[in-house]
């Protein structure tokens, strides 16, 4: 795979990455024009693409009756601004048991690719988002994590 990254104006980047573009910039509060992504927004998407993908693939395999995938994805940052935990908050659509929602949650840690590059410098987990609790953790949940703390532009402690 071969990225390119280009400037534009102030602050705007643009990405390409075959034939497909995409413009990355800076909020306005950052200075920038808020015309684009910011780089973590596509980071983020691109991990939760790859869940949701091999989530679909996962069921496809097992013959378990997935409609649609839906994922809300929380990064949780330190007083650096370092990403130390993202939080998958994962809606399973179909004629699927609670079992089966279970196994395909516990599984797509194991199997997505973009989640195993991240483990385990990242602490990943993901949520059924109906019950609103840990099926899977990426690292063990036994593991120390740096604990959230505030983040501001101010203090440079966001990531970009």
């Amino acid at each position: 795979m071969k990225i390119q990254i280009e400037p534009l104006q102030r602050k705007q980047l643009l990405g390409t990455a075959g034939t497909h573009r995409v413009v990355l910039d800076q909020p306005a509060e950052r200075g920038g024009d808020d015309g684009g992504f910011r780089p973590t927004e596509l980071w983020l998407i691109g991990l939760s693409g790859c869940a949701a993908g091999t989530l679909k693939g996962l069921a496809r395999e097992k013959g378990f009756a997935l409609d649609r995938v839906s994922i809300e994805a929380v990064e949780e940052t330190n007083g650096e601004g370092t990403i130390f935990r993202v939080t998958f908050h994962t809606t399973l659509e179909g004629a699927l048991t609670d079992e089966e929602r279970d196994e395909l949650l516990r599984e797509v840690k194991g199997r997505c690719k973009v989640v195993k590059t991240v483990h385990p410098s990242i602490h990943v987990e993901f949520l059924d988002a109906r019950k609103s609790s840990v099926l899977a953790g990426v690292g063990g949940d036994s593991e120390q994590q740096e604990p959230p703390e505030a983040c501001s532009a101010e203090s440079g402690a966001c990531c970009i």
